[in-house]
């Protein structure tokens, strides 16, 4: 590892695919630590839930609902050299993005900050609330709940536009799309005349409920200053194609709506943050009434308490959504033969209320199952959508009990991420608006093959670097 040089800035890179822990780990947990003259922060500092492995302990894998993983923030003490961290930036509220801030706590200064936009502020309470309840041994050696509750203390909600964090440092943050408080930042070296972009996750398109990232018109209008280094990328998505919320909605619609006029129950997985939402706005809009179960209930009352936050958010409307009141209210839907929709977690099928659904629907034909997430090949959804293309479907429980599958079940792909032609063009828009000086990428947050089609879509624009573990990037121009 290198030594951090004075009057530098320079990033170490703890997760986002470089650090790949675990046989089962994908893009990894995303983690940008930048060390520099005036500020020492990070950006994003995610965890995720992972399977066990084969050779997990039983008492672990009865004791927890799930493994995690975390950035590596082993080499923080000798980075650091003494200092601490000033504040944290959180793109978004998604658990690969702040599970682990927690974590960090250890090496925060005792005034130091959290940021990020209401909804991720409220949003990062339940995530790491969960991950008390199902994974807490993440959290093991932070102090358990009293680290979480020391870092709750330290959010702060910021406004969109530009602010002076600290001497020398402005920070610039707008709407980044993908989900419902998502925000981009560009922080601003006065001094040194470097401006470092972060997309966050980040998405093009415009969902019912959020619209799509304003970076590169920002960048385009002036309305900030214009990157010359990226640090922080979004290659979830591995497509080229475009992908438009709107036509993929109408198909939903007209899917649901079949089912409902066959007197049958739809039970739709989504993931429980922005997911959720935007299907049951999109079928709000048609007319169709809508039941709210798991994770997803909350985090709509958090979207509905800070829509006004940005003005080009559009309202949130909860006329024709029901949520799930209890245990007791969820019976009755799925005994009282009326045809409905639901919308529960989890997206995957793996957990939460589903499981519930599933045991009772999965042998009923009355029943259809739609997964609009992105579905791991080891996911319960996977299985189950692999099994139906057998001529008498059945699946094993987890107690080992079989289930002949008389239930529909099927797969509408949504996405909340930009694809790979996204980045090209704000590459090219940052190319032309610095008059043709090529920047610096470092890549991040995807898998490798994802990485290297990139750099070759923008290699007469920028120089891109796939970051390693352990190394240590100095940014000075």
């Amino acid at each position: 590892m290198e030594i951090l040089k004075e009057g530098r800035i320079q990033a170490y890179f703890g997760g986002g695919s470089t650090f790949q822990s675990h046989p089962n780990h994908g893009l990894g947990p995303k983690n940008v630590n930048i060390f520099s003259p005036c500020a020492n922060f990070v950006l994003d500092a995610g965890g995720e839930f992972i399977p066990w492995t084969e050779d997990t302990p039983k008492w672990m894998k009865e004791a927890y609902r799930h493994m995690t993983v975390g950035p590596d923030l082993a080499l923080m003490p000798e980075l650091l050299n003494g200092q601490k961290i000033d504040f944290i930036w959180a793109s978004h509220s998604h658990a690969d993005h702040v599970m682990a801030i927690p974590k960090l706590m250890r090496y925060f200064k005792r005034n130091g900050k959290i940021y990020g936009s209401p909804h991720t502020m409220e949003i990062m309470r339940k995530v790491f609330m969960d991950t008390l309840n199902f994974s807490p041994y993440l959290y093991k050696d932070d102090d358990g709940i009293f680290g979480v509750i020391d870092c709750l203390a330290k959010r702060e909600a910021l406004e969109l536009g530009a602010k002076e964090l600290l001497p020398g440092l402005i920070w610039h943050t707008r709407i980044g799309g993908h989900i419902p408080g998502a925000t981009y930042a560009i922080a601003e070296f006065k001094n040194l005349g470097i401006n470092l972009l972060d997309t966050g996750d980040t998405a093009s398109f415009s969902m019912p409920l959020v619209p799509g990232s304003s970076l590169i018109d920002d960048i385009r209008l002036g309305r900030v200053p214009c990157p010359n280094i990226i640090v922080g990328t979004d290659f979830t998505n591995p497509s080229r194609e475009e992908f438009r919320w709107e036509p993929v909605g109408e198909e939903l619609i007209r899917k649901v709506n079949l089912y409902l006029n066959e007197g049958k129950t739809v039970v739709i997985g989504a993931f429980e943050n922005s997911r959720t939402q935007n299907i049951a706005e999109t079928l709000r809009q048609a007319g169709i009434k809508v039941y709210i179960d798991g994770g997803g209930r909350e985090i709509y009352q958090i979207y509905y308490e800070n829509a006004k936050w940005c003005p080009d958010y559009p309202e949130v409307i909860l006329d024709g959504i029901e949520m799930v009141a209890s245990v007791q209210h969820r019976q009755k839907l799925l005994e009282d033969g009326e045809p409905k929709v639901i919308i529960t977690t989890a997206g995957m099928f793996d957990g939460g209320p589903m499981e519930g659904y599933l045991e009772y629907g999965l042998s009923n034909p009355k029943f259809v199952f739609i997964a609009t997430s992105y579905v791991s090949p080891r996911s319960k959804a996977a299985l189950l959508l692999e099994a139906v293309k057998e001529e008498n479907p059945e699946i094993e429980l987890e107690d080992g009990r079989i289930i002949k599958i008389k239930a529909k079940v099927e797969r509408i792909g949504f996405t909340a991420h930009g694809n790979v032609r996204d980045f090209e063009q704000l590459v090219k828009t940052i190319y032309e608006t610095n008059g043709g000086r090529r920047i610096k990428s470092y890549l991040v947050h995807g898998m490798l093959k994802t990485k290297q089609m990139v750099a070759e879509l923008v290699k007469e624009c920028t120089d891109c670097v796939f970051v390693e573990h352990g190394q240590v990037y100095d940014l000075t121009i």
